[in-house]
């Protein structure tokens, strides 16, 4: 282990010893004795929200201390991936965490527990059934992942003043207005304003500004599921598109070495005109976590041919996964109790109102009242018929050569030509994908879904 991820994990262990020697310290304070339940995530769009559901699960007449519970939520930033990493090496996963990018390997690895085992969960499992994805959140027939909200990739948001400035009075439809406007808008104010940004250190841009993007363009994502294969040269056009905006100065520089949240901190200062797409989540971001200093909208993602556009894409939200320790340590009532506070229809109904999530089930938006927040009702709007991205192959395939990752950021950093490019990840990619099935390592049939693409038909 090198020296930067020894201080990492000796910071995450400091951390967890600190909050322990804490809950003790008010145990033997002469309170009741509380059984500590951790819950780790990086949500911080809905931060407030959660600190003030935890907060009254812990007040004294709360929930909380009548079951011996004391609720510990801890919300990371853009190191949480690192710190779940040298958490789950070293043994110190909390109860409870937001596992959506690791949930797959630590099935593997057997360190999270089926919701299965949980003391009288079927009924939310089922509830929930038709939201649980074999491959995501489902492994083998077993639940090791609960989602209840959704996130809507259906929309973009822009800087009502720069577009303006830029000389537009609506925001784009199509690629090739985008493209026009992002490039005027660069030239508003030389080496200050961009009009767009792609932040390539984070780790799932390939996806949510890539992928999601595309998706309402061509009617599918990039594992066609009707055809059963890899169709990475179909985004050859939406590249040559990035590129040509690259050249014309519209994009921000410094793409390597930009992150989610400051890329969206840079929107709110107003310096980039567009997050294209832009995730729901991010309405709270720019009203709570960075407050926009700007006039700002939410529109539909602009798609190649207005004249013939797919719906768009959706997804799950945040995959709370409980960690094996919670059966060892006897606790899995307590954290069946913490699951059931944390996804209770009305503070999850609470959130749309708020801005911050949608509700996957219909009956729970019901109770929903309509946000203060103008920008999340029009992005409610733009999601009606939002297609949620089922697993994909390559997930399950390993291949030699640039990931998609990889690829993609050759691609955008103008090192990379996007047809050639795009085409070698097709090939790579679906001979893996043969390979493994000839093996018996994978079943074709478990990707192949028409229904997928039939979805993103209007």
């Amino acid at each position: 282990m090198n020296k930067n991820k020894v201080i990492g994990l000796l910071l995450v262990l400091t951390l967890a010893a600190a909050a322990s020697v804490y809950a003790r310290g008010a145990q033997d304070s002469g309170g009741p004795k509380l059984k500590e339940i951790t819950v780790w995530t990086n949500d911080g769009h809905n931060k407030s929200d959660y600190e003030a559901a935890v907060a009254a699960f812990n007040a004294p007449d709360g929930p909380g201390p009548k079951a011996g519970i004391k609720l510990t939520y801890t919300v990371y930033g853009g190191d949480f991936w690192n710190a779940i990493d040298l958490a789950a090496g070293a043994g110190e996963l909390p109860y409870i965490y937001k596992s959506n990018q690791r949930l797959s390997q630590h099935v593997q690895q057997e360190i999270v527990l089926p919701y299965e085992e949980l003391p009288g969960y079927s009924g939310k499992i089922n509830r929930y059934k038709s939201y649980q994805l074999e491959g995501v959140t489902v492994f083998e027939g077993k639940t090791y992942a609960l989602d209840v909200m959704g996130t809507a990739y259906s929309s973009m948001v822009y800087n009502k003043e720069l577009l303006a400035k830029a000389g537009f009075s609506a925001p784009p439809k199509s690629w090739a207005e985008f493209e026009q406007v992002v490039i005027a808008e660069s030239k508003v104010s030389p080496g200050k304003t961009y009009g767009m940004a792609i932040p390539l250190k984070y780790p799932n841009f390939h996806e949510n500004f890539i992928e999601r993007v595309v998706a309402p363009s061509i009617g599918k994502y990039w594992w066609d599921f009707t055809a059963g294969k890899f169709v990475f040269s179909e985004y050859t056009e939406f590249f040559d598109m990035i590129q040509r905006i690259t050249r014309g100065g519209g994009m921000y520089p410094g793409l390597e070495t930009l992150d989610d949240d400051t890329f969206r901190a840079q929107f709110a200062e107003g310096n980039i005109g567009f997050i294209l797409c832009s995730p729901s989540y991010n309405v709270g971001v720019l009203y709570d976590q960075f407050p926009a200093k700007i006039e700002w909208g939410v529109a539909p993602i602009p798609v190649k041919d207005p004249a013939k556009s797919y719906n768009p894409s959706t997804g799950g939200a945040s995959y709370y996964s409980i960690n094996v320790s919670a059966k060892k340590d006897g606790v899995l009532q307590e954290v069946q109790t913490v699951l059931d506070y944390l996804t209770n229809d009305d503070l999850i109904a609470s959130m749309f109102t708020t801005g911050k999530n949608v509700p996957l089930l219909a009956d729970v938006a019901a109770k929903a009242k309509p946000s203060p927040r103008a920008q999340w009702n029009d992005l409610a709007q733009y999601n009606a018929g939002a297609v949620i991205r089922p697993t994909r192959a390559e997930y399950v395939v390993t291949t030699e050569g640039d990931t998609i990752y990889n690829a993609f950021s050759k691609i955008i950093l103008g090192s990379a030509a996007p047809g050639p490019t795009l085409q070698e990840l097709d090939r790579r990619y679906n001979a893996a994908f043969e390979q493994a099935v000839s093996r018996g390592q994978i079943k074709r049939e478990k990707f192949i879904d028409p229904n997928v693409e039939q979805l993103f038909k209007k």
